[in-house]
């Protein structure tokens, strides 16, 4: 589907070619509203691309009660002991509600998240509005080049405005089973995890992307 949405140019630089996948008629571009949003779509592949604020998700850290009542100290994805994953510590982006499973995606997937030349690897651990896009863990902003935490204090408002994008690549991250099949929960995956499973990925995305640009040369 045509489309004239195009990435900022340092973000454009880390995609690769992946953008030239928007051409695709297989791409199937989400017009649906969040809050927050600027683009997105369901690549050919299955994944998930977007383009968005990134604002602060504080839940699982000690800071959770600094943002009462929209934080918790509970996460939606848990670790395989029960224990919830710290928003301090660990990578992690939040999905909007009803639309992840919707879209064939399961909690604990990994992604890759990308602003200007930097990128980071997250996995979905927390749910967050249905009609709002754009939410990741302290840990994630920091990775991202924003520390939101000072003198023991978080800066709630300091999240990035606009020009994150994600990538979230389906059925990547830890299953839970019941019952003799999988569920749509999965278990959380450590900033370690997520790049192990995340960075092949991304890169096979490109390399498809790129096969793609040398077919249409032809």
């Amino acid at each position: 589907m045509a489309t004239s949405y195009s990435p900022a140019p340092y973000t454009k630089l880390m995609l690769g070619d992946i953008p030239a996948l928007f051409k695709l008629p297989s791409t199937h571009v989400i017009g649906q509203h969040f809050k927050g949003k600027k683009f997105m779509c369901l690549l050919p592949g299955g994944q998930l691309y977007f383009e968005s604020k990134l604002s602060l998700d504080l839940d699982g850290s000690r800071f959770w009660k600094q943002d009462r009542p929209d934080s918790q100290p509970r996460t939606s994805v848990k670790w395989e002991d029960g224990a919830n994953v710290d928003s301090n510590v660990y990578n992690y982006f939040v999905l909007p509600g009803k639309f992840w499973k919707a879209k064939g995606f399961r909690k604990g997937d990994i992604g890759v998240v990308i602003y200007g030349l930097r990128v980071a690897f997250a996995s979905f651990v927390d749910v967050g509005p249905e009609r709002s896009l754009g939410e990741g863990s302290i840990a994630l902003h920091r990775e991202l080049g924003f520390e939101t935490v000072h003198r023991g204090k978080v800066k709630v408002n300091w999240g990035i405005g606009h020009g994150v994008v994600t990538i979230v690549f389906p059925r990547s991250g830890k299953p839970r089973q019941f019952k003799g099949k999988w569920g749509e929960w999965g278990y959380a995956s450590t900033n370690s995890e997520c790049q192990r499973v995340g960075a092949p990925l991304f890169e096979r995305l490109k390399r498809e992307a790129t096969n793609y640009t040398k077919l249409i040369d032809i």
